[in-house]
């Protein structure tokens, strides 16, 4: 077997997985790709968990909750009777030979408020999914669209709430599905109408506008078309993104005093759309009603430069910047004859001869190295631990700081102070689970033919366990894919 193939293990469960877990590599070596391929099952997209709520009831947690602290803030406080004040007596003093009094314990912390509750248990979910999962594939795909279609809880505590019910509902069932399906799913939740305010959004001539005089909001009509289809540089005009978001007005989520509909789901209000027809990428859409945005939609999800932007985000994010042109050209030619069939598109992408041989290249980012050290090492991450470390790296879940979501440069997590911070959690987290390891078999267990000849001999020559595995940690061998 040449040099290549030495490293193809690895590169299975490195660039095509989430870092391998003793054994994993051994269990790739007589076939790599293939191992890699038969992971593709949409079925392992899904997180069916009876303890996780729907949007809709999380939505729906949230009004109640919302409403109640409004009764508590708005309550009357009752006044205070003014009272002399008098000074306490002296305490006794405590009989001879007798144990002095315990200071009173400290009060206990309060528990998590409903959006910290939800948020919590989501994450905890997707934590376990994702460090023990056999489909890693799947799971990075997973991590990959949700990226694409990005909410943050920065937004408020309401998106806090039901933005793991998102992943669940809008993106996970439809990473290896039609992409058009996957596009109308985010663009109808009600979380993603929420976060880019189309749920305030009124047509000026509808009956609502012309009542309250409210006008467009934009927000969601741009997203979708720079962010989500065409990309940046689709060839559309800012008069598309008013027209477009002219032919969303109406959509919104159904209120909590609703009788004839869910509340907490999608709703159409032909109320709040505005009439007419509008021209988007110079075609003319005349249906009515909700029909409209769906129709330019579908021709958003099937058009050349979607494609396009979609296979280079692809391509950047599983082999790297440098990664040839050809592979984002023949991607976008399988994503155009296939209808934007994702499981065709991935499928080809996994194929190719240069996402196996191109050298590790993107630094992991909080995310990533968390289940990476935790599926190599065995840590079954606590909500607290998770938490505590990607909020120091600056990358909480779910909570980009803008709708495009977080960067997938190589080098997007390879700031100075990162790097500082990350050395000393690899010492915690080195002294935590070192124990009495071999870290250099567990080194080749994971890395194999990644590991550089100078990083096995420094950790060779290692004192302890403990500094063995904390240069481990740091190496580039594994901090890029």
């Amino acid at each position: 077997m040449n040099m290549d193939r030495e490293r193809w293990p690895v590169v299975a469960s490195r660039r095509f997985g989430l870092g391998a877990r003793p054994g994993e590599i051994a269990s790739y070596r007589s076939d790599p790709r293939g191992a890699v391929l038969a992971q593709l099952d949409p079925k392992a997209a899904l997180l069916g968990d009876p303890e996780l709520l729907s949007s809709p009831e999380a939505i729906r947690r949230w009004w109640a909750f919302s409403a109640e602290e409004k009764m508590r803030r708005e309550a009357p406080q009752p006044k205070p009777e003014a009272v002399a004040p008098m000074a306490a007596p002296a305490a006794p003093p405590p009989p001879a030979g007798s144990t002095p009094p315990q200071p009173a314990p400290p009060p206990a912390a309060m528990p998590p408020n409903l959006p910290e509750q939800l948020y919590r248990a989501e994450v905890v979910a997707r934590l376990a999914r994702q460090s023990s999962t056999t489909t890693p594939l799947v799971e990075r795909l997973v991590n990959f669209w949700s990226n694409h279609f990005c909410v943050s809880t920065r937004k408020g505590p309401n998106i806090r709430c039901a933005v793991g019910a998102y992943e669940r509902e809008a993106i996970r069932p439809h990473v290896l599905g039609r992409f058009h399906d996957m596009v109308m799913a985010s663009a109808r939740h009600p979380v993603m109408l929420s976060y880019l305010d189309n749920s305030i959004s009124v047509g000026p001539g509808s009956k609502a506008g012309l009542r309250t005089k409210k006008g467009l909001n934009e927000n969601l009509g741009r997203e979708i078309l720079e962010l989500h289809t065409l990309g940046a540089d689709g060839g559309y005009s800012q008069a598309d993104v008013t027209a477009f978001a002219a032919a969303l007005t109406g959509w919104g989520v159904v209120g909590p005093q609703a009788k004839d509909s869910e509340p907490g789901t999608f709703n159409f209000d032909p109320a709040r759309h505005q009439p007419g027809s509008v021209h988007i990428l110079g075609k003319p859409y005349d249906q009515g009603g909700v029909e409209q945005a769906e129709a330019a939609l579908a021709d958003f999800a099937r058009h050349p430069m979607t494609a396009r932007h979609i296979s280079r985000k692809l391509v950047r994010h599983f082999v790297g910047d440098g990664a040839p042109g050809g592979l984002v050209d023949r991607l976008a030619v399988v994503f155009r004859d296939t209808d934007g069939d994702l499981a065709a598109v991935t499928r080809s992408l996994v194929e190719a001869a240069e996402a196996w041989s191109a050298p590790p290249a993107k630094i992991l980012s909080p995310w990533d190295f968390l289940i990476a050290s935790g599926r190599m090492l065995g840590i079954d991450w606590s909500y607290g631990e998770a938490n505590r470390m990607l909020n120091l790296f600056g990358q909480p879940v779910w909570s980009p700081n803008f709708p495009q979501g977080w960067s997938d440069d190589d080098d997007e997590w390879a700031a100075p102070s990162s790097l500082l911070e990350l050395l000393d959690a690899c010492a915690v987290l080195a002294r935590r689970n070192a124990g009495d390891r071999n870290v250099s078999r567990l080194a080749d267990e994971t890395l194999g033919a990644f590991l550089h000849p100078r990083t096995r001999q420094a950790i060779a020559r290692s004192e302890t366990p403990e500094v063995a595995l904390t240069l481990l940690l740091v190496s580039p061998d594994f901090l890029r894919r």
